[in-house]
Order: structure tokens, then C-alpha cells, then sequence
């Protein structure tokens, strides 16, 4: 899950060492910066949100007259507002898709959607959360806890219940942690399968993303996996456990990308997504 708190804590650390630089020049700063990005994608490989910040604040022109530092500290002034108005604009947009007494089945959480949740109750709207476990971190309790101080209603299935629990859904949320330029979205294990079950049932699926997600096709999105001793820690000699944390969604099976552009599918997404970052494709 992509946290948007996660990232402002890196852009902190990226403005530390901008304000660290003895020099103006701009070799001294990007040589500095670029040695950040590259323990950063060791770190948080699939990070594509921090990715993206990180190549906005570093397109710059090199020979830019004036003060190097100071205009690449107002690119990163820029990147942190972008990230708290698309926010914002994303919980606007996506509450006007949840309607009184609705049933919301939600997977893969990300700060948008608990925003986006936060935002909706405000509007005095009533609706029920549904949700599976989530294993193997539990990530449904943890929504369970998250949604007893909103003092909303929050039904838990088993994971092996999703059926059932989309069954009883009007709508389905999911987050995303990369989008690829076919849209096609990578999310936590089990998101296409709950998609799939969706387009059976007739409930409409939309994914909640920053348009900064969007892979502009330089980043590697790479195939991560749980620990196993996460999942089984005594395993018989003769099994093995595929620990996949995630997989694609078919841009076919997605109603729509809820994001700080508006609410497209997946294929006018990508074309609005390339119409205002083009930054991100020079």
C-alpha cells in the first residue's frame, strides 16, 4: 500500500538533502539526488507514486538562470502540493459515486480510499463497508479498528466468502499501486479474481489512484512476494507456497479509475494521465 504520509516523510528527506548542498550548482544537487532515487528503488521497487515525484523535481533544466537549489526546491513545493489537492479533488469525485444506504466492498486499502471514506461520512451519507480478511496481514482487521472510530458499519468475510461478500456489494473499491499505459492496474493479490466475480455479479469495479501512479513505461514494476515464513513457517519437505503479493487487474474488468483527473476508464484515463503529466515522457 502506497501511503501518501509514507511519501511526504521522503519528501522531507529530499528537501534535507537539497538545503544540505554547499553548493548552488546543479551536477552537486542531482548527483546527490539520483544516489537517493537508486537506494530508493531498492527499497520501495514498486513505489511508483514516489518514483514519479522524484523524476518531477529532478526535470529541470540544468542551465536554468538564477538559483539551481531554489528552483528545485519549488518543484518539490509543487509535488507536495499536487499530492495534498489530488487528494482532496479524488475524495470529491469519488464520493459522488457512493450513495445512500450502499454497500461497499473495498480491497487493497490505500490513504486515498481511507480518505475518500473519511470524506463521504462527512457528507452525512450513511453506507455499509465490506470487506474480506486479507491475508496474510490482516489488513481487514485493521480497517475493522480505522472504521470503529468513524462509528461505521464494517462487515468482514473470510477470504474464501468473497463471492458472497461482493454478492451483497453495490460497488467495488480497489487500490492500485501501479497503472500501466494499456491500463491495465497492479493491485494486491486477489483483485482480479474479486474483479472477476464483480463483472459475474453485475457490480461495477473502480480503482482509486493518484494520476502519478501511472507508469510511463521507464519503471520496472517488479514481482514481490510475502516472506513464506509469513504464510506457513513449518513447511512439509514436499509443499511449496506461491507468495505473490501482486498481480493485474484486465483493463476489462474495470468500470473506472477514480482519480485527481476525474473518473475515466482505464483507457481515457491513460490518455488524460499522458495529456497533463507530460513531463513525465521527456
Amino acid at each position: 500500500m502506497n501511503s501518501s504520509n509514507h511519501l511526504l516523510i521522503e519528501l522531507k528527506k529530499i528537501k534535507k538533502i537539497i538545503n544540505s548542498s554547499k553548493t548552488s550548482s546543479a551536477n552537486s544537487i542531482i548527483s546527490k539526488l539520483e544516489e537517493f532515487k537508486e537506494k530508493n528503488s531498492l527499497k520501495n521497487p514498486n513505489n511508483i507514486l514516489l518514483k514519479n515525484s522524484l523524476n518531477y523535481i529532478l526535470h529541470l533544466d540544468q542551465d536554468i538562470e538564477g538559483n539551481f537549489k531554489k528552483s528545485m526546491l519549488n518543484r518539490l513545493d509543487e509535488a507536495k502540493d499536487h499530492l495534498s489537492k489530488s487528494t482532496h479533488t479524488i475524495c470529491g469525485f469519488g464520493s459522488k459515486k457512493i450513495k445512500n444506504g450502499m454497500n461497499i466492498f473495498v480491497y487493497d486499502i490505500n490513504e486515498i480510499m481511507l480518505n475518500l471514506i473519511s470524506y463521504t461520512k462527512e457528507k452525512n451519507k450513511k453506507f455499509n463497508l465490506i470487506s474480506t480478511e486479507s491475508r496474510p496481514h490482516f489488513e481487514g482487521r485493521y480497517l475493522a479498528k480505522y472504521l470503529y472510530k468513524l462509528n461505521l458499519p464494517f462487515t468482514m468475510y473470510l477470504d474464501c466468502a468473497a463471492r458472497l461478500a461482493i454478492k451483497d456489494s453495490d460497488i467495488i473499491l480497489i487500490g492500485a499501486d501501479n497503472i500501466d499505459l494499456n491500463g491495465t492496474c497492479y493491485s494486491k493479490i486477489g483483485s482480479e479474481m474479486f474483479a472477476e466475480i464483480a463483472r459475474n455479479q453485475g457490480v461495477p469495479v473502480y480503482i482509486c489512484a493518484d494520476s502519478w501512479q501511472l507508469n510511463p513505461g521507464n519503471f520496472s514494476f517488479h514481482d514481490v512476494s510475502f516472506p513464506q515464513e509469513s504464510i506457513w513457517k513449518s513447511l512439509p519437505k514436499n509443499t511449496s507456497v506461491n507468495t505473490h503479493i501482486y498481480e493485474k487487474i484486465n483493463p476489462g474488468l474495470i468500470t473506472g479509475i477514480i482519480s485527481d483527473l476525474g473518473i475515466y476508464n482505464p483507457y481515457m484515463f491513460v490518455q488524460q494521465a499522458v495529456r497533463n503529466n507530460s513531463w513525465m515522457f521527456i
